[in-house]
């Protein structure tokens, strides 16, 4: 008999970075509900686990376009696997203003919970959409 598999999603913001900035990953299930001790693993061999609100982070200082994926086992009769998301690292400072989110088809696509540095409104203030034609977390608050 084998094992179940069900899905988890990650959503990444921000999406791209410049070297030496952090990116936090949200792992859900398909519910929504947060995944904590998912193991987030970049493509470079970096990995992380994901706390109670399923938050994991990471540092990359080198340029480049790094794939993540998460998956956690749940005994022997389950086990959880993402699809696979990207990251894209740039030697430079990339922040620019936002554009306008172009909506996913199927489903909800707004993001909810909670932004692991401050455990404050952030993630009430994203969406997900479409930039430069990939799946992309758009921040919509003010920085202050």
């Amino acid at each position: 008999m084998g094992r179940e598999t069900r899905e988890l999603q990650m959503h990444v913001t921000p999406t791209e970075v410049a070297a030496g900035e952090t990116s936090y990953v949200r792992v859900v299930d398909g519910e929504g509900v947060p995944v904590s001790g998912a193991v987030v693993s970049l493509s470079s061999g970096e990995r992380a686990t994901t706390d109670q609100e399923g938050m994991a982070a990471f540092v990359t200082d080198e340029p480049g376009q790094y794939v993540l994926t998460a998956e956690k086992s749940a005994g022997e009769y389950a086990e959880f696997i993402s699809d696979n998301a990207i990251v894209e690292v740039r030697a430079e400072d990339v922040r620019s203003e936002p554009s306008e989110p172009t909506e996913l088809d199927g489903g909800d696509s707004d993001v909810t919970g909670t932004e692991a540095q401050t455990e404050s409104q952030f993630w009430d203030q994203v969406r997900v959409g479409i930039e430069r034609g990939l799946p992309t977390i758009i921040y919509e608050g003010s920085d202050t």
